[in-house]
């Protein structure tokens, strides 16, 4: 299982007291299927916790743009 602690755990402000949770996540697993059909589990186990204020973005790497 994989943990992660961060300074998102803190409010923004700075303050001692944590941020209120507005979304949570447990026990996230996911996965896709090769061309030959196997299961590759990307994400196993995963907990999640979002607080109120916290900035989180997810972006896929994109390739880059090809010749015409």
């Amino acid at each position: 299982m994989l943990a992660a602690h961060a300074a998102a755990d803190r409010p923004a402000d700075g303050s001692a007291a944590p941020a209120e949770v507005v979304a949570t996540a447990r026990g996230v697993r996911h996965g896709y299927r090769s061309v030959a059909g196997d299961l590759s589990t990307v994400l196993d186990d995963l907990d999640l916790d979002l607080r109120a204020g916290s900035a989180w973005r997810w972006s896929a790497p994109t390739a880059p743009a090809r010749p015409r």
